[in-house]
């Protein structure tokens, strides 16, 4: 069997007059010469060992040929396949990533948000027990005469106003619960969006420059740092904090119709774990910041000293 290096190689050792990127044109030279040199023109047998020998190097030839046409024609040239593979893969890893950190935002956005939430379960709770019983009374009012506990109190004058007032209250703080309890969704989203990372990180830099391991931080640490940019930067009293205090305490009335609404906007030290935590796994994916592997109780995270020191 013939080893053919090249199409250059077959041009020149059968003396073909087709050039070498003509692979169409050397194979139909190649068939030509091997029909002329069949064994079926002497009767199945070929005159000599030399022309036996001479067949099967052009049969070979245009074997060679055809393999090469045959991968310059393909989708994708077999050369190319190693390397199609690879990007297929690193393209599929991408996107696993990807998918991960979608998950993982999703999954610390309900965690979050029910965090938040919990603390509005027990006031809606009241609240609208209270409502039902106050609307009971106020539209069975009439029937509660003969009733041996009811039935004397609905003598005193204050009796029929104190349910309606009970009845209006209990409504309306029921109403203002579920309102607040629908806001946190929007406060949650705030708390992990990259806006709110964009406010934090300067600060983070400045903890890590004077943290006890140059360059690093704890979770927890970072989770001081969000409570303290929140206090700062959401909470009604710290918002109006500057001034005079006449200043502050108009600046206070003027807003006290939404405080009302929107409630107390404090976060506790749970919800700022959880929200430290989701920020420094897409700090991680962002190759910003590496976990230490120093043997250490407490879980330190540096980051990169060339961001750092943009900061």
């Amino acid at each position: 069997m013939v080893s053919w290096g090249s199409i250059d190689d077959v041009v020149g050792q059968f003396d073909l007059s087709s050039p070498s990127t003509d692979l169409a044109a050397i194979l139909r030279e190649l068939r030509d010469r091997l029909a002329s040199i069949h064994p079926d023109r002497n009767g199945g047998e070929f005159p000599s060992a030399n022309q036996k020998n001479e067949f099967l190097r052009v049969r070979s030839a245009i074997e060679y040929v055809e393999s090469i046409e045959k991968s310059q024609t393909a989708l994708v040239p077999i050369s190319q396949v190693t390397a199609l593979v690879e990007a297929i893969n690193k393209s599929l890893a991408v996107r696993e990533n990807q998918v991960n950190a979608l998950s993982s935002t999703a999954q610390a956005l309900t965690d979050v948000g029910e965090t938040l939430r919990r603390g509005y379960y027990g006031p809606k709770l009241t609240s609208g027990v209270l409502l039902a019983a106050s609307t009971a009374l106020f539209v069975f009012m009439g029937s509660l005469q003969d009733n041996p506990v009811l039935g004397p109190l609905m003598e005193f004058s204050f009796f029929a106003p104190a349910v309606l007032t009970a009845w209006v209250s209990s409504g309306l703080l029921f109403l203002v619960f579920w309102y607040r309890e629908r806001r946190v969704e929007s406060q949650a989203e705030y708390l992990l969006s990259d806006e709110a990372l964009a406010e934090l990180f300067p600060e983070l830099c400045w903890l890590a420059n004077h943290s006890a391991k140059k360059g690093a931080f704890t979770p927890r640490e970072f989770a001081e740092v969000i409570l303290e940019w929140w206090q700062r930067t959401h909470t009604l009293e710290h918002r109006h904090g500057s001034g005079n205090r006449l200043a502050r305490e108009m600046r206070l009335i003027a807003e006290l119709p939404k405080y009302v609404l929107q409630g107390s906007t404090r976060i506790s030290q749970a919800v700022a774990m959880k929200v430290a935590r989701s920020h420094i796994r897409r700090l991680i994916e962002r190759h910003v910041v590496r976990k230490l592997e120093d043997p250490d109780v407490t879980e330190w995270y540096e980051i990169d000293s060339l961001v750092r020191s943009r900061y």
